[in-house]
């Protein structure tokens, strides 16, 4: 899961919780992409086969989500 996504998720549901609105998640994330470029530029050298994304958690969490009686999101 790449750092944009994952803060993109968590902005989401702070809109849907009302914990901000859609222009400070705006802000937020604006603020986050310096965050996440200052930290990607301080990563350890890798070749392209050392890259890949995997999160079996996040995904399993998420089949799990779906299924459940009580969701924290009803749209």
């Amino acid at each position: 899961m790449s750092a944009h996504a994952a803060t993109v998720g968590l902005l989401g549901a702070a809109v849907r919780l009302g914990i901000v609105g859609h222009l400070d998640a705006q802000r937020i994330l604006t603020k986050a992409h310096a965050v996440i470029k200052n930290i990607v530029a301080n990563l350890p050298a890798s070749d392209l086969d050392q890259l890949l994304s995997y999160a079996p958690a996040a995904e399993i969490a998420a089949m799990r989500h779906e299924t459940r009686d009580a969701r924290l999101f009803f749209n």
